[in-house]
């Protein structure tokens, strides 16, 4: 049950950051890729480091490495597919 909970979050996660960059009138490969990265970042910052700052934890860098791979993959993965049509 958690992880259906888990992947129908990150669905809705995605589908927003997409419903987002659609929104830039002509999205670059780069432009989507960096845009995905910051979401990455913001997600890193707003959980994982903020806990660690109130309640010091062994695994941040793990953490961080997992939200800028897996950020990271996903952004290749949307400047390849938002921009299908347009190159």
């Amino acid at each position: 049950m958690n992880m259906g909970r888990s992947l129908l979050v990150n669905m809705v996660v995605v589908w927003l950051l997409c419903w987002l960059l659609v929104k830039i009138p002509t999205p670059s490969f780069g432009t989507v890729f960096i845009g995905t990265i910051g979401t990455g970042l913001i997600v890193f910052l707003n959980a994982p480091y903020l806990m660690h700052i109130w309640y010091g934890s062994f695994d941040l860098m793990a953490h961080f490495v997992d939200a800028l791979v897996g950020w990271g993959v996903t952004g290749l993965w949307l400047g390849w597919w938002l921009r299908r049509g347009n190159a």
